[in-house]
């Protein structure tokens, strides 16, 4: 069973949960982490990530703790490599970013209520949508 720990508390837990530790760590304003809370990173990632540099990419079904782990964790998940093709090196051309980096792109931004703003290369969405949940 996957076990994250989370600001002092471990979690064995569903993705869910998870995604609720993700939030609690993350260093920003009440407002941005509600608007992270509202929409659970993993109904965003394709069930095909690349975890390394190298080798072949990790199916969901194949390792789903494995999986939950990079979805949950602080980094960017590379959601593409090589444009969909393949080669020696996985290199990324699409991805979600780190989390911190997200909500702190927000924060930069002032997107607050009633902002309008233009997402271009959406990626995964995951950001959109936080951000279409801070604009209410």
């Amino acid at each position: 069973m996957l076990r994250l720990q989370g600001n002092g508390r471990e979690v064995t837990a569903d993705l869910d949960a998870l995604h609720s530790v993700l939030v609690e760590r993350l260093d920003t304003p009440e407002a941005i982490r509600a608007a992270f809370a509202a929409h659970p990173r993993h109904r965003f990632i394709p069930d095909m990530v690349w975890p390394d540099a190298t080798g072949l990419p990790l199916y969901r079904t194949a390792d789903p703790d494995r999986w939950a782990r990079l979805v949950y964790g602080t980094d960017a998940v590379t959601t593409q490599a090589n444009d969909g093709g393949g080669g020696p090196r996985n290199e990324p051309t699409s991805s979600s970013s780190a989390p911190q980096v997200m909500a702190d792109m927000i924060a930069a931004a002032g997107v607050g209520e009633g902002r309008r703003v233009l997402e271009i290369g959406t990626g995964t969405g995951w950001n959109a949508a936080s951000l279409a949940h801070r604009r209410r």
